[in-house]
């Protein structure tokens, strides 16, 4: 039972912490909504490509026109702005990654030598 809940917890965390892109790009856009509200939709943007794959067949560009529009519709943006909410979301991950990994280098390298 402990087990199942620090699961749960983890995955709740993994949840927030691939959120902080999109969270970012939409308030550097002007969207609103906050880090619970983004969580959501993160997930949902999840499990629209699945849906869509499963009832028509997926198509990459199907996918983005949706995901635009629920972006679109949920943080208040227009279309342009929703597109590029969707493209910072990828830069700003990149960028994450990016840092997490050279914090990561940084603990570790002083300690190899």
């Amino acid at each position: 039972m402990a087990l199942t809940i620090i699961n749960f917890i983890v995955l709740l965390i993994i949840y927030l912490l691939s959120s902080i892109p999109l969270w970012l790009a939409v308030k550097v856009l002007g969207g609103e909504g906050g880090l619970l509200k983004v969580t959501l939709i993160n997930v949902l943007s999840g499990i629209i490509p699945f849906i869509l794959a499963i009832t028509i067949g997926e198509t990459a560009f199907l996918v983005l026109i949706v995901t635009i529009l629920v972006y679109k519709f949920v943080f208040h943006l227009g279309i342009l702005r929703a597109f590029f909410a969707w493209l910072l979301q990828y830069v700003f991950a990149f960028i994450l990654i990016i840092l997490i990994g050279l914090i990561g280098i940084g603990i570790v390298l002083p300690k190899l030598f």
